[in-house]
């Protein structure tokens, strides 16, 4: 794959998800996306949106063998082809190894602004066992666009892998850590990636309350008194598994009526219409 090739994979990935970020921010999504095969949403909420950057553009947590601990990927994106940004980029990811370890140690973060893909490596990390975060390994990653010969891009950017194997020493002592620069030619031969989109269930015991588009539909089953909705979002699809025996009620657009008495074990389903258009809210009751 050339840089050129990457660029344009890149620009489509920012159309398709109306990614808020710029092309370059955009760089660290896509990449987790096309390597990892992470869906295109959880792709996003793994790496950064430009703001309060602390040297890390993205993460993944990749699970080996069972019964090994998972290797931390941590990506800082350089979407350039210079060689001296390129080296910039292992300095950036000293800034975030002091946080990387106050995660790996599940403490509170030192810093009251804190970036986005930290959050969620903190809120990832601390679902883990003690045991799993102290024997988890690390990969630094640095993405960029040089099609530079290896040989070249390895001697521009030694000094800096170097300085940052030295810190990784001093700062994640007990880890083991590998420490690589990633361009277009690793990325291997131009391929069409699809992944399905994330799949969500809401089931609801009771009476609830809550707005809902026009795509939402309801569905009851009669025999358990349950409610399930499905709705399509669009960053990806909430839905639900409907079961035998159900009973599907179904409003496009609000409309004036009393509520209608179901046939069904004397249940009773209010389709309250007070809202806007496009706008609905059901209670349901039994």
């Amino acid at each position: 794959m050339n840089a050129e090739l990457v660029k344009q994979q890149v620009r489509q990935f920012r159309e398709k998800t109306a990614h808020t970020g710029s092309e370059a921010h955009s760089f660290a999504p896509w990449y987790l996306h096309f390597r990892y095969h992470l869906s295109e949403t959880q792709a996003m909420q793994q790496a950064s949106d430009g703001n309060y950057d602390f040297g890390v553009d993205g993460f993944h947590l990749q699970y080996r063998d069972e019964g090994n601990p998972p290797t931390l990927v941590l990506v800082q994106s350089k979407f350039t082809e210079s060689l001296q940004l390129i080296a910039n980029g292992f300095k950036d990811l000293e800034r975030t190894l002091g946080e990387v370890r106050r995660c790996l140690d599940g403490i509170e973060p030192e810093n009251p602004i804190e970036n986005k893909v930290l959050m969620n490596i903190r809120g990832v990390l601390n679902r883990l066992p003690e045991r799993a975060r102290r024997e988890m390994d690390l990969e630094l990653q640095v993405l960029h666009l040089s099609t530079e010969d290896e040989a070249i891009v390895g001697l521009r950017v030694r000094e800096a892998m170097t300085r940052l194997s030295e810190v990784v020493g001093e700062v994640l002592e007990g880890h083991k850590c590998s420490i690589r620069h990633v361009g277009p030619r690793d990325l291997g031969p131009q391929k069409i990636l699809v992944v399905p989109p994330e799949r969500i269930a809401l089931r609801l015991n009771g009476a609830f309350e809550f707005v809902a588009d026009e795509s939402c539909r309801m569905v009851t089953d009669w025999v358990t008194s349950q409610t399930s909705w499905t709705s399509s979002a669009r960053a990806g699809t909430i839905s639900s598994r409907e079961t035998s025996g159900t009973t599907s009620c179904r409003r496009r657009t609000p409309r004036r009526a009393p509520p209608e008495k179901c046939v069904r074990r004397s249940s009773t389903c209010a389709l309250m219409n007070t809202l806007p258009q496009r706008d609905s809210r059901c209670f349901t009751t039994e």
